[in-house]
């Protein structure tokens, strides 16, 4: 998982606000921003950055990844496909990194828009 602590304290209000039964174990950090905690036993993903290189069988972005270099997608040495959800890099788009990100990815598989 890309975890985007610039984002983290509107996706926690975005999630209780719009999927109230969702519950969300959250806290304040030393800036007085909320911070997620995982609760002991729960499902979740890795860091991102702790995956090591090698082949893949696929990719998914699923949603922004403003924080992630394009630099961390050197480390994989193939991909069989990558997936994105949505329409990152649109005229819409908050990530102005996405050219160059979809560019790492793209040297590793075909990208696929869903």
């Amino acid at each position: 998982l890309a975890h985007s602590p610039a984002h983290e304290p509107k996706i926690i209000d975005d999630i209780s606000k719009k999927a109230s039964d969702v519950s969300i174990e959250w806290k304040m950090d030393e800036n007085g921003r909320k911070v997620a905690v995982r609760r002991p036993f729960d499902l979740g993903g890795k860091d991102y950055k702790d995956m090591p290189g090698g082949a893949l069988d696929s990719i998914v972005v699923a949603a922004a990844i403003p924080d992630v270099e394009p630099a961390f997608f050197e480390r994989f040495t193939a991909c069989k496909c990558t997936y994105v959800v949505g329409t990152p890099g649109g005229t819409n788009c908050p990530m102005p990194s996405w050219k160059d990100l979809l560019a790492s990815m793209f040297l590793l598989a075909p990208v696929v828009y869903l």
